[in-house]
């Protein structure tokens, strides 16, 4: 997935706002497993599929200096992965759209 970030505000202030947003492709996989059990018998079957679809994301955030090196990062990011159908060997699976909606905070050091 390619991203981008727009940052707002002075680049030497204490604080630096950005919006940002990327594009891009994810695989998406499922599985299932069933077990069935009769009077004498027990049987596993595993079903898998995956399939490519598109995916974007959504983020907003703050960069707050600490010192002339170290800043803090706390930022909002929603993502979408586009469902569809995935079909197996005896299976066919649909599946919605993933969504995400995540806070995120790291610490980034500058040299």
């Amino acid at each position: 997935m390619a991203n981008y970030r727009f940052y707002i505000g002075d680049p030497n202030g204490r604080l630096r706002f950005y919006l940002g947003g990327g594009a891009g492709y994810a695989n998406v996989r499922a599985r299932t497993e069933l077990w069935r059990s009769g009077s004498r018998h027990h049987h596993h079957d595993e079903q898998s599929g995956s399939k490519w679809g598109f995916a974007w994301n959504g983020t907003a955030g703050v960069s707050i200096k600490l010192t002339s090196s170290l800043k803090l990062d706390v930022s909002y990011a929603y993502q979408e992965i586009d469902g569809g159908t995935l079909e197996s060997t005896h299976m066919i699976y649909t599946l919605d759209s993933i969504k995400t909606s995540m806070l995120r905070s790291g610490v980034s050091w500058q040299f």
